[in-house]
């Protein structure tokens, strides 16, 4: 079963070295990347991933919000990023600043980059709007996550 987790945008650590905003540059990339972080195919092939990335950089999904929409790299490479939009094509989140995706390179999970980036996320939105996200129940270390940070199931 997919949950709606929400809560309000607020503060995060103020300096994370080695993110950075998502640059039109830098789509392939992350794209590859997040092919990368579902090896299954989950996400379709590489240039599925691409497409889609760049799908959501054009606001197919929603308005991309550049300020967090984050790249975390380490030695200068992409290891993680997330996805963020306002006001989502989707009824039912439609009034949210939405996080589509959060994905890590395998060889660099278990390092927080993803809690980082959804602290930097979550400080870039605008103090007092609504975040939400979409999560498999079953992912209960995505769910354990985005529980510790304040997440909450959207009534």
């Amino acid at each position: 079963m997919q949950l709606t987790l929400v809560r309000l945008a607020g503060p995060s650590p103020q300096d994370s070295p080695g993110v950075r905003p998502i640059g039109e540059c830098d789509l392939e990339g992350v794209g590859r990347l997040y092919a990368a972080a579902f090896p299954g195919g989950e996400v379709g092939d590489e240039a599925t991933a691409i497409a889609d990335v760049r799908a959501s950089w054009d606001g197919e999904y929603g308005e991309w919000l550049p300020s967090a929409s984050l790249l975390a790299e380490v030695d200068g490479r992409a290891a993680a990023a997330i996805l963020v939009v306002d006001s989502p094509p989707w009824d039912d989140v439609s009034d949210l600043v939405f996080i589509i995706d959060l994905f890590t390179d395998p060889a660099h999970r278990g390092r927080g980059l993803g809690e980082l980036l959804v602290r930097s996320a979550l400080a870039a939105v605008e103090p007092g709007r609504v975040v939400g996200l979409r999560v498999e129940d079953e992912n209960e270390g995505a769910v354990r996550l985005y529980r510790r940070l304040g997440f909450r199931e959207r009534s």
